[in-house]
């Protein structure tokens, strides 16, 4: 497989990115219907999407989607340089699905559909997404699924008349027996496609693994083999494979969570979102939004600290928050993330530890960050003998990583102050402050 690297490109520091589609896999030709397309693709060379497909992904909810980051914070905003979109990502993980079941369309259709209900910076607004709809994306995909069958012309609904949409649904949020499991489950074609995608994109390494070599081997386990958590398997010849896809993931996700530089902005950008919905800023429709609008909305929220924390995330790494007090905690201890949960909660927590250190509520943030980065392997077979299994010892359990953000501006001895306040109220929770490389911060 040819991976070309990725180019940079100018991007202004302090624009957010437009919503205009981008020009990579999700881009060109996107309002066709009635006929089959082939779409550049930086790691496939090339999607080919079947006409049925075409008119699914021609439907606003799915166009949409090329206005949404791969990443949560905006990976223009991140990497300077133009970045792939969940509609790029969701073209890949039909490609995968094409490729490894040809024959299995309704799959192919609920790969398409696997992300449509993401809001606006991903994964980012999941929290509040859960709050106002008690759903998560994978659930509101699968709502969103009669939107697309509504905004279909009359000509696209008779070429699809065979879909059945309640299975596709099912199949989004990981039932429908092990074929559920390929599009959610703890190897699958989402995260085959996001991880490769996203290094590359990225410029953080060269993807280690084939993510077509790896879903070819993705199987569903035979019913009276399958287990509530164990419902796929990898055939031998893909072990070095999986092994490949894991370390990649921990080598991104090491990126997404122990450095400070993206989780700054993640913070910054969750925190204005709390914020901006505590009071009562951001319209119902706001999960149907590109992260274009969204930024815009932010942007220009009365809200002084809604609209500060926006104005430094668009300004780039040199306005960030900076992290002033880590620590552990193990993940058996719940008191943290109770205190954590709801939005409101989150941000009296952080006006509390604000005011004791003579700062203003907006300049504090914390993170707390349960890394995800190992990730069990499904079983592998025995080369040569069908239907016995090698099982991978399960993932550790992650500590709960606390991060404590203050404004850059902020003066030495409220830092002091803010640390402290910290370590009261965390520490007696069961949290262990790691060691900080100098007064000033992290």
């Amino acid at each position: 497989m040819t991976r070309p690297q990725a180019q940079d490109a100018p991007q202004h520091a302090d624009m957010p990115p437009d919503d205009r589609p981008r020009r990579a896999a999700g881009s060109g030709g996107l309002g066709r219907t009635g006929r089959s397309l082939v779409l550049p693709d930086p790691l496939y060379g090339g999607v080919r999407v079947a006409a049925w497909a075409a008119a699914l992904i021609a439907t606003p909810p799915f166009r949409r989607l090329a206005g949404v980051s791969l990443s949560d914070v905006p990976g223009e905003l991140l990497f300077g340089r133009p970045f792939p979109s969940r509609l790029d990502h969701t073209l890949g993980v039909y490609c995968l699905a094409r490729l490894a079941r040809p024959h299995d369309r309704t799959l192919q259709a609920a790969a398409l559909a696997h992300d449509l209900g993401h809001g606006p910076f991903s994964h980012l607004t999941e929290p509040l997404m859960r709050e106002r709809l008690g759903l998560d994306h994978e659930q509101r995909s699968a709502r969103l699924l009669d939107d697309v069958r509504d905004a279909l012309s009359d000509g696209a609904r008779r070429q699809l008349a065979w879909l059945d949409w309640d299975e596709v649904a099912a199949l989004v949020i990981g039932r429908v027996d092990g074929r559920g499991a390929l599009l959610n489950g703890p190897v699958d074609y989402d995260n085959a496609d996001n991880v490769a995608r996203f290094l590359l994109a990225s410029g953080l390494a060269q993807p280690s693994y084939d993510p077509q070599a790896l879903t070819r081997a993705l199987r569903p386990l035979p019913p009276e083999r399958a287990t509530a958590t164990e419902r796929t398997y990898l055939q031998a010849a893909a072990e070095g494979a999986a092994l490949a896809w894991r370390a990649d993931r921990e080598r991104l996700y090491h990126f997404l969570h122990d450095g400070h530089r993206n989780l700054a902005a993640h913070a910054m950008l969750r925190k204005a979102i709390d914020l901006a919905a505590v009071a009562d800023l951001l319209s119902p429709d706001v999960f149907d939004l590109t992260d274009a609008a969204a930024l815009r909305l932010l942007r220009a929220a009365p809200d002084r600290g809604v609209r500060a924390l926006t104005e430094r995330v668009l300004a780039g790494e040199r306005r960030h928050y900076r992290c002033v007090w880590e620590a552990q905690a193990p993940a058996s201890v719940r008191a943290i993330p109770e205190l954590l949960r709801h939005t409101r909660e989150r941000l009296a927590l952080e006006k509390r530890l604000a005011g004791e250190s003579a700062l203003l509520p907006h300049e504090v943030i914390v993170e707390a960050i349960v890394s995800r980065a190992q990730r069990s392997l499904p079983p592998i077979e025995q080369p040569g003998r069908p239907g016995a299994y090698i099982r991978t010892p399960p993932a550790l359990p992650a500590p709960r990583v606390i991060h404590v953000f203050a404004a850059p501006d902020a003066a030495p001895d409220y830092i002091h102050r803010l640390r402290l306040a910290a370590e009261r109220l965390f520490v007696p929770l069961g949290a262990s402050p790691v060691a900080d490389d100098a007064e000033g911060g992290m």
